[in-house]
């Protein structure tokens, strides 16, 4: 098994973690005295990919497009696959921003077949990072003394800020067919509660003059990551320095601000 290839499956490759001929070399040593090595290179829903073993990339259309996307393909990075569209796949520390961006550049179009004339978002990226902060909690405990660490948020940091909007030259045509067939190209989205009863609206002949809301990034995304970052790096790989990395993306959440209004003709 020089893991060369890709599962044909989407649900068991939720995520890609790329590795060097070398890097596997070590992580299959440590398989018969490390139940992270084994969690690792066993686990259903991350796949391992080789990536000095790939000779001939043009024969699968996924590794294709992986080997053309710049930098993805490099020893050590871990890939989070995209709710939107299971052979799209991006690093892991820009997985939260691309997946928001993508969702907005998605929801206008759709919004164009029900017959809006502008749509905007303001589209904010809320770094939060988690700190431990012992000796709060000193003192006396049912167990005895001692001292409780325990998280705390902090380092609130605006990451990334802009406006989006786009303009339809023409508009007032409701088009429900063709935006229900337009959303359920997009795999979890039909499903998503930021459209639920947009379409219906639309079918009874509702003209909407204006409406504002906040979007979320979708389940689908989240569940992507929590996949992604469930994994425990073995001893084997640390030469590659995901420990650290892994570490300090764990430690870092963000929130996303995608407040949206749409004006129809």
């Amino acid at each position: 098994m020089d893991r060369s290839e890709l599962p044909a499956q989407k649900q068991k490759r939720r995520a890609i973690l790329a590795l060097s001929d070398s890097a596997l070399r070590n992580l299959k040593y440590d398989l018969p005295h490390n139940q992270e090595a084994q969690d690792l290179f066993y686990h259903d829903q991350i796949s391992l990919l080789n990536v000095d073993a790939i000779d001939n990339p043009e024969e699968n259309s996924l590794l294709e497009s992986l080997s053309h996307s710049g930098d993805l393909l490099n020893s050590g990075n871990l890939l989070v696959q995209s709710p939107y569209d299971s052979d799209d796949y991006v690093e892991v520390s820009q997985a939260y921003y691309t997946f928001a961006r993508k969702k907005w550049d998605i929801y206008t179009y759709f919004w164009g077949f029900l017959g809006a004339k502008e749509a905007s978002v303001d589209l904010k990226e809320i770094q939060i990072t988690k700190t431990q902060d012992t000796g709060g909690l000193l003192g006396k405990f049912s167990g005895g003394k001692g001292e409780a660490n325990f998280d705390k948020r902090a380092l609130n940091k605006l990451k990334k800020e802009m406006n989006l909007n786009k303009k339809f030259r023409s508009g007032g045509k409701l088009m429900p067919g063709n935006a229900k067939k337009y959303i359920k190209k997009y795999q979890w989205l039909f499903r998503d509660h930021d459209f639920e009863g947009i379409i219906e609206l639309a079918e009874a002949g509702i003209a909407l003059e204006e409406q504002e809301f906040s979007m979320s990034v979708n389940q689908a995304s989240q569940s992507n990551l929590n996949v992604a970052l469930s994994l425990n790096v073995p001893v084997s790989l640390k030469s590659l320095y995901l420990n650290g990395k892994f570490e300090q993306i764990k430690q870092e959440i963000f929130e996303f601000s995608l407040k949206t209004k749409v004006t129809f003709w």
